[in-house]
């Protein structure tokens, strides 16, 4: 059976379908080619009501693109999002309908298809990795405690989990054998890490240990709330000289009415603290940031303390979303909805302000240190990069014009020859 993998949605959805794709057994065969596939397993993302409608558009041109006969999973977030109610009614494009935690009846299909699959359960660090070996994500913990009144992840993905050490560092070696040179650590909310056991082993622990037991890896932490980023937690990334300086803290706004009504769980002030801290310990850390405009209630003078916010802290990245009324969230009952039309000429205004700020920051540097991903699609003579200060895929990509790869993935030292936002042209040295 030929089975064609497509993930949607955030890097934690991909790390599910890695183990999956890692746990099938011999008579499986993935192929890249959708059209020669038996099966094609869509691994979905319901967190908002826009990534919903890409998972729809990819189920309908999936099914438009397969061979007569082939059959279609759809399994993840969506799934587990609307599973009380009759999925099957709705999307009958898809032939095999599981949520988040269902994998084992997806291989009890696949069996119904072709006998000769055998039973097999997942296996934490036994994975078939998605993107180039330059990275990939390490998940250590599952779903979150937090309750933002916008959100849904606590719905699809449950109340906050940790993994243990010994799996962690298990999938951990798996990737260095496989010859991962850069790890991410992702979570919901990564600082809540070890806060649900009875153990006193939280994030800085994990990080020191991991940093020193593969010190030929980098080590990248995204997804902190302001609030759990503790001075511990400051000096162990500024310590270890493996772990990279870059710190993503999802803020969400600059308005402390606003932060109140999303149910976040820090001011502005607590934010500006934790931000002067981290730059006063690491000079030159890369801060990534997101917010959100248009949630209901934000005035006139709310946005423009985000506005203000931006010119004065300056975050070297930042990506920016309009409010999305999720049904079942508290805040989707609010009162105060602002107007699309508003809320999308705030957006563009902070995308200028951060436009700016990104700009600066990067036409500063010269040499800088970089992991070759793969050659670029469409000139071969150029490779696609990610310095050490950009999180692939999300921070722009480093083009390399010249010099020869000869160490693989590297890393490399390269010389910044010109920056187009949000992207930067190097040679290597």
């Amino acid at each position: 059976m030929k089975i064609g993998l497509i993930s949607l949605g955030c890097p934690k959805n991909q790390v599910d379908l890695e183990h999956f794709a890692g746990s099938l057994p011999k008579q499986a065969e993935l192929t890249v080619s959708l059209e020669e596939a038996d099966l094609v397993i869509i691994n979905s993302c319901g967190f908002i009501t826009e990534a919903t409608v890409e998972t729809l558009q990819t189920l309908f041109e999936t099914r438009r693109t397969v061979k007569n006969g082939a059959k279609i999973a759809l399994v993840g977030c969506l799934a587990e999002r609307y599973k009380n109610e009759d999925l099957s009614d709705i999307v009958k494009e898809a032939d095999f309908i599981a949520g988040v935690d269902e994998f084992d009846k997806l291989f009890d299909y696949m069996r119904s298809i072709d006998k000769r699959f055998c039973k097999t359960s997942r296996i934490m660090g036994e994975r078939f990795l998605l993107n180039p070996l330059s990275y990939a994500y390490l998940k250590i913990s599952e779903g979150c405690g937090n309750r933002c009144t916008y959100c849904t992840i606590p719905a699809i993905r449950g109340s906050h989990r940790s993994f243990g050490r010994k799996t962690l560092l298990k999938e951990t070696y798996s990737l260095a054998e496989k010859g991962v040179k850069e790890i991410i650590l992702i979570a919901q909310d990564i600082t809540k890490y070890g806060r649900d056991n009875n153990s006193a082993y939280f994030l800085p622990d994990l990080l020191e240990e991991l940093a020193s037991s593969f010190s030929q890896i980098y080590f990248r932490i995204l997804y902190l709330n302001p609030d759990g980023i503790s001075d511990e937690l400051i000096k162990t990334v500024q310590r270890c000289d493996n772990i990279i300086k870059y710190f993503d803290i999802p803020i969400q706004h600059a308005s402390d009415a606003i932060l109140r009504r999303m149910g976040r769980h820090y001011t502005v002030s607590d934010v500006k603290e934790v931000l002067d801290k981290i730059r006063a310990a690491i000079p030159d850390v890369f801060i990534r940031s997101t917010f959100i405009t248009g949630f209901p209630g934000e005035s006139e003078d709310d946005f423009n303390q985000l506005a203000d916010f931006l010119s004065e802290y300056k975050p070297d990245y930042a990506g920016f979303f309009i409010y999305s009324p999720e049904e079942g969230t508290p805040a989707c009952k609010f009162s105060g909805k602002i107007l699309k039309k508003t809320a999308r000429a705030r957006l563009k205004k902070l995308q200028t302000i951060q436009k700016n700020n990104t700009l600066n920051r990067l036409r500063k540097l010269r040499d800088i240190h970089i992991l070759v991903d793969k050659l670029n699609a469409d000139f071969d003579f150029i490779l696609d990069a990610h310095a050490l200060f950009q999180t692939p895929e999300i921070d722009g990509i480093t083009y390399v014009l010249k010099g020869r790869a000869a160490n693989g993935e590297g890393v490399y030292r390269a010389r910044v020859k010109r920056v187009v936002y949000p992207d930067i042209y190097v040679e290597l040295i």
